[in-house]
């Protein structure tokens, strides 16, 4: 079993990080419109603009036969979680908080993927997750 599911930054990361994203597609599509025709300086700004959607893509969990990936978008940061190391899973309304080896990584998930996950998580850890009816509280 090998399933994907695409965590999301919190709110006010992910209104920055699209906001500096779509600000390259527009700035790209403005000095391309400038010339009326594509220069080097707007394909320079629609790479950017892709590889900005790319780097968002690759932010996911992934559940394998033993462990569950992590994968924060950049190529170099990845974590793997091994179910016998995993202490707990918290689920709340907004988020995932999962408990591994005293430490804590929070994940923040679409409504749709979140349900789609908790299936897995019930298969994969019965007895380890607590439901909250609350959201996630920083404090």
């Amino acid at each position: 079993m090998r399933d994907k599911f695409h965590w999301r930054l919190e709110l006010a990361y992910a209104i920055i990080y699209w906001s500096f994203t779509y600000s390259f597609l527009f700035l790209g599509l403005i000095l391309s419109l400038e010339k009326a025709h594509l220069n080097w300086r707007s394909l320079v700004a629609f790479v950017v603009f892709f590889s900005l959607i790319v780097i968002d893509r690759r932010r996911f969990i992934q559940f394998t036969d033993n462990q569950m990936k992590l994968s924060y978008g950049n190529y170099w940061k990845k974590v793997a979680i091994t179910y016998q190391a995993c202490e707990k899973v918290e689920v709340f309304v907004d988020a995932l908080l999962i408990h591994h080896q005293t430490k804590k990584t929070l994940l923040y998930f679409s409504e749709k993927e979140k349900e789609k996950m908790l299936l897995y998580l019930e298969k994969m850890y019965p007895g380890k997750i607590i439901y909250h009816a609350n959201k996630y509280d920083q404090s």
